[in-house]
């Protein structure tokens, strides 16, 4: 991602409101005149546009921006348009909490969606779970969260991890992973799952390290892995700290003798690292490699609209995909009522850049379809296996 780019983008967020209609709207969703019938419908979304999760703000607002444009031209919902209204969590807990209580109870949005840390989603989950409205969370995560209104598109452990790892370590015949991560609670529970499902395959994790978010000196994790060699590692940190980690690890050659797994990286932090992303391998739920009709109808929308992007990623394209199915929801239902459209919500389907997408009643998450993919030289990625749809277990 070009840093101009960021900024314009970040600096078009920080004004709270992206005008993706010309109207003005305000208060109640719900039109109580002849006059508000054409009021656009505000919805509101939650990124990263500083603080460590900065890389990710900027195309995950091109997501959200990408799919009210396409719900508008195709009639809105019930043929009013969508307005954003974006706020920045600075990938901090208190200020995100504070966003979201703005937007539930000054705007009175009826939808809210957000990708963030899992320290942000905790935080904005105490402010949701008893308000009438319906909360989206938009990213991978550690799995086990579950509200009656609130709906996770994104992949957990048990899809990333558990069919994954057995399949590299056969692959690339090697037993021993170390892992590092940031220190909140999607790493440390992934890792959970990473070391048992490595166990079970007959490998072992030979070392771990957790470090704060902001993070830019790697020096003594380094050392660590140094020492202990192992043939794989397990890669939990988040943007500008794995940026930082992946040039460091690259920089003393380890990359010739351990093969780095990633799960949680976009194609603008990927070209961040240059070369040092360059052979790492991730699994995902989506990249532009993957061959479908689908696919192939969201690249060209998204390259027209966004010539100067990155090439959109597993870990941002789920902002698309929850907008389009909350509108397709709300279609469905004929109204903005949280009991009519969260009725709905399980209901409709939506025919993906990731496959056929529906949330489960049961779970409120969904099944998806696994790629394992390795990053090439240029920032593109070459899918080297599919796992097929893989559930994402108990919630």
């Amino acid at each position: 991602m070009s840093t101009g780019h960021s900024k314009n983008l970040a600096g078009i967020a920080a004004t709270g409101i992206i005008a993706l209609s010309l109207l003005a709207g305000c208060g109640s969703q719900a039109p109580s005149s002849a006059s508000q019938k054409n009021a656009p419908i505000q919805i509101g979304y939650i990124g990263a546009f500083s603080g460590p999760g900065a890389p990710y703000g900027p195309q995950e607002e091109e997501q959200a921006k990408l799919a009210v444009s396409q719900i508008n031209a195709s009639g809105g919902v019930m043929g009013r348009k969508l307005q954003l209204v974006i706020k920045d969590s600075a990938t901090d807990p208190n200020t995100a909490s504070i966003a979201a209580k703005q937007l539930i109870e000054q705007v009175n949005v009826p939808a809210l969606f957000m990708c963030d840390t899992s320290a942000v989603r905790n935080a904005v989950e105490s402010v949701v779970k008893n308000q009438k409205v319906l909360f989206f969370y938009d990213t991978l995560y550690e799995g086990g969260a579950y509200l009656p209104n609130m709906y996770i598109d994104g992949e957990v452990p048990q899809q990333q991890v558990i069919p994954v790892y057995p399949y590299i370590m056969q692959k690339y015949h090697g037993k021993k992973w170390f892992i590092v991560g940031d220190d909140y609670v999607w790493p440390t529970k992934t890792s959970a799952v990473v070391k048992a499902t490595v166990q079970k395959a007959g490998g072992s994790v030979v070392g771990t390290s957790y470090v704060p978010l902001g993070t830019s000196n790697f020096s003594s994790v380094l050392t660590q892995i140094q020492a202990a060699r192992p043939n794989f590692l397990s890669m939990e940190l988040i943007g500008t700290d794995a940026i930082a980690f992946m040039k460091q690890f690259y920089a003393l050659g380890l990359e010739h003798h351990t093969k780095v797994v990633m799960l949680a990286i976009d194609n603008g932090t990927l070209q961040a690292m240059g070369q040092a992303g360059v052979g790492s391998l991730e699994p995902a739920g989506y990249f532009p490699a993957v061959q479908s009709a689908a696919n192939t109808k969201y690249l060209k929308a998204y390259n027209k609209m966004f010539p100067q992007a990155p090439p959109p990623s597993f870990n941002i394209i789920p902002v698309y995909d929850s907008i389009m199915l909350w509108a397709k929801a709300a279609n469905a239902a004929k109204s903005l009522n949280f009991n009519k459209v969260q009725a709905m919500m399980t209901k409709v389907s939506f025919d993906s850049p990731r496959g056929l997408l529906r949330y489960q009643s049961s779970t409120h998450g969904m099944p998806l379809t696994i790629y394992l993919a390795q990053f090439e030289p240029g920032g593109t990625e070459k899918i080297i296996h599919t796992f097929g749809d893989v559930q994402p277990g108990p919630q």
